[in-house]
């Protein structure tokens, strides 16, 4: 589940959310204050229109993506995947990021300076989707604190998530799609050696340390070949030799963007298919030529594309 901030006219979270107000203390003066606030407590606010929405993402360094919806990147040349802006048909905004994205511990603080950029212009408040508060210019410095609570949250939320990715054979999204920011791993290539033609884990390991430029392997377990990590020590990828005899090489995600983990993951399973004169597959379907040009296409890009691209393939078959 992604991080969330809503931008809305609404009066307290719960509006956005459309549940009732709560009223923890039931108290003789809660009560007459109740009654004569409710009128403006039920009343409905103004929504943010959808022109006002895009009005406001001109000129944002983002991607429009859909009716209503925008890929925002970070500042910077890198142009990092950031969060998504959203328009709500009920009139509020969704500011989305991924706690699967590698930078996510920077990415969801700096997301706060623009909601609340972004909630002057339309006349709005802030909503944080954790604890369901208003974030405003004077507590958000406090909320955010390094050693406070809800940061620590944040960084363990972090850690399960790309724990339980690694765990559940999960791949990352840099962007959330339909309230989802991780999926059934996309990118696991299999190479099956020819019966003449197998290759040890030594082998392979020379092999990858010899193909793949700027990477160095780590053995791991007697049959395994264990980690490929960047020279400053970024987590890329897996390789196993199965007890079927076929090398597996899929991601390992949470240290390093997409396109640093594809193209290492793809160049490793094609080198030792190549070494073994043996066949490849994609996610159990074999590797043809149309297939690797596709592959090689995407895997400079964003994970998210991937996996629209192999979703359409998938249900197409």
């Amino acid at each position: 589940m992604p991080f969330d901030l809503y931008l809305s006219r609404a009066r307290s979270m719960a509006q956005v959310r459309g549940e009732p107000e709560s009223r923890p203390d039931d108290s003789f003066i809660n009560r007459i204050i109740a009654r004569a606030s409710a009128s403006m407590m039920t009343a409905v606010p103004a929504p943010i229109l959808e022109d006002d929405f895009h009005a406001v993402m001109a000129g944002a360094p983002a991607t429009r993506k859909g009716e209503h919806t925008y890929w925002v990147r970070y500042p910077g040349d890198e142009g990092d995947p950031w969060f998504l802006s959203e328009w709500r048909t009920a009139g509020h905004v969704l500011l989305s990021t991924s706690y699967s994205n590698h930078c996510f511990l920077r990415n969801f603080p700096d997301m706060f300076e623009v909601a609340l950029k972004l909630a002057t212009e339309l006349g709005a408040r802030v909503f944080e989707d954790v604890r369901g508060q208003e974030v405003t210019k004077e507590n958000v410095d406090a909320l955010l604190a390094p050693e406070g609570s809800y940061a620590a949250l944040q960084v363990k939320t972090f850690q399960n998530v790309v724990d339980s990715l690694d765990r559940n054979g999960q791949a990352a999204l840099e962007y959330p799609l339909g309230g989802v920011d991780g999926v059934t791993e996309f990118l696991v290539l299999c190479a099956k050696p020819s019966a003449s033609n197998t290759i040890t884990r030594d082998a392979a390991a020379a092999l990858l340390a010899e193909r793949l430029s700027g990477v160095t392997v780590e053995p791991k377990g007697a049959d395994a070949l264990g980690r490929l990590r960047t020279s400053d020590n970024k987590w890329l990828a897996k390789v196993q030799l199965r007890a079927d005899g076929i090398w597996q090489v899929w991601p390992a995600h949470g240290e390093a963007p997409f396109s640093d983990i594809a193209p290492v993951v793809v160049g490793a399973a094609e080198a030792i298919q190549a070494a073994t004169n043996g066949t490849l597959d994609l996610c159990g379907r074999y590797y043809d030529d149309a297939t690797k040009a596709r592959v090689h296409e995407l895997m400079n890009g964003l994970a998210v594309d991937f996996f629209v691209w192999n979703e359409d393939v998938v249900s197409s078959r």
